[in-house]
């Protein structure tokens, strides 16, 4: 993630999206709050809002509601 950001920038939609795919991540591993930091920044920073409102749908973040 630290080199999308530094190679793409903060606001790329490539650096929201493996932002995001961190976020699934942690929360498949049960880490909520990291979970939740990642997700908030990946929609702070560009996550497409077609994968926003899916967000909802993803079994990975079934921990989270």
């Amino acid at each position: 993630m630290e080199i999308r950001q530094r190679a793409l920038g903060p606001e790329h939609p490539d650096t929201a999206s493996i932002t995001y795919n961190l976020g699934a991540v942690a929360a498949h591993r049960g880490r909520r709050d990291e979970a939740l930091s990642l997700l908030r920044e990946a929609v702070d920073h560009g996550l497409p809002p077609e994968v926003d409102v899916d967000m909802y749908k993803d079994p990975d973040f079934k921990s989270l509601h």
